[in-house]
Parts: C-alpha cells; structure tokens; sequence
C-alpha cells in the first residue's frame, strides 16, 4: 500500500512505473515516492507478460466490481446504513438530473432480473447507460408533445351496466396519437358485481 500521496500526471499508468526492460523503473521510483513507498513498491513482483492498462476494482481479487462489493464500500463509509439508508445516502448526494437517471438505470436492471428469472432472454445491458439516457429523453419530449398531437373523442357519460348473472361485460376504450400514426387500447372485463376478471392494455 501506497503510504504517501506523491505529485504526479493524474494520466500515469503502470507502464510509466517500468523501464523499457520490464522491470522498475527504480530512478523515477526512488525521485517520485518516499523511502517506505520505494521498498514497497519494489517489493512487488512484476508479470513476465506485457497486460494491456486497464481498470480495475480494487476491492475485489478479481479486479471486477460487483454490487456487492460496492454495497460493502458503501456500508464502511457510511457506517454500515440498511440497504434503504444507503439508497437514500446516494440519492441525496446526485443531482436531479443524475437521480433520474440512476432510477431508470436500476429499473431497466430490475426488468432484466425479472426475464431472467423467468427463464427469459435477458436486456443487452453493455449499453444500459446510453439506452436510459435515451429513454429519458424520450419521456421528456413525450410529456412536452402538445395536446393537439392527440386526437381525442369527446367523452359521454355513460353509466356502467352490469351484465346478466350468466354473463361478464368487456369494456373497451382507446386513444390515438395521429402525429405518430400510433395508438393505445384497453380493456377490462367485469362480472355481474362489478367484480374485474381480466384486463390488459
């Protein structure tokens, strides 16, 4: 462990710490940290393999980050909250815009889980990022679209009627959006009492 903040390019990678041999680069080591740091330093073995720089998550062995391990983190730094405690903590420390985001991040995750889980193919979640930021954008221009993209029926007041003892009622209603050639329908399907059996959209 590194025991000294050194001052260095913030864009150093381990291979500005090697020579053009492999090994150390024990002058630039010896210039830039301190004694302790040095020996420690030294003291780790260097792969024979030339891996390429990449990113790793330190608390894990294998380098990877997990939920877990990043709920373990979060748990040491925050003072071991509940897991509703620790939502909470992150969502209070995100902008609007990030929160939002994080909430359809998690949602689309969860959609995931959920196919998953009933033997399902799962999301392509490489680009779940990307893909919610799209989605908000979506929504958002969804919400600004404005009422006369939206051809409605002027509604009747109608009183429901319940269906013979040997019978259900279905009832229908739908709504068509004529600037995107789109259009929605529901139903519903009652008993005699009123009682919903079935519905679907």
């Amino acid at each position: 462990m590194v025991l000294t903040a050194p001052t260095l390019d913030e864009n150093l990678t381990m291979k500005h710490l090697m020579s053009a041999s492999g090994g150390w680069d024990v002058g630039f080591l010896r210039e830039n940290f301190s004694k302790k740091d040095f020996e420690a330093i030294l003291s780790l073995l260097v792969g024979v393999c030339q891996a390429i720089d990449s990113r790793i998550w330190h608390y894990e062995q294998t380098g990877c980050y997990t939920v877990m391990s990043g709920y373990r983190v979060g748990c040491a730094v925050l003072g071991s909250p509940s897991s509703s405690d620790f939502m909470l903590e992150c969502f209070g420390r995100l902008s609007d815009e990030d929160t939002c985001l994080l909430c359809v991040v998690l949602w689309r995750n969860w959609g995931h889980r959920n196919l998953v889980a009933h033997g399902l193919p799962g999301l392509c979640l490489n680009d779940v990022v990307s893909w919610s930021q799209a989605y908000l954008r979506n929504f958002r221009a969804a919400k600004e679209s404005r009422v006369r993209d939206v051809i409605s029926v002027q509604k009747r007041a109608v009183r429901w009627t319940p269906p013979r003892p040997d019978r259900y009622k279905l009832n229908t209603d739908m709504a068509i959006y004529g600037a995107r050639a789109a259009g929605r329908i529901g139903l519903v399907i009652r008993d005699l009492d009123g009682f919903v059996t079935a519905s679907s959209s």
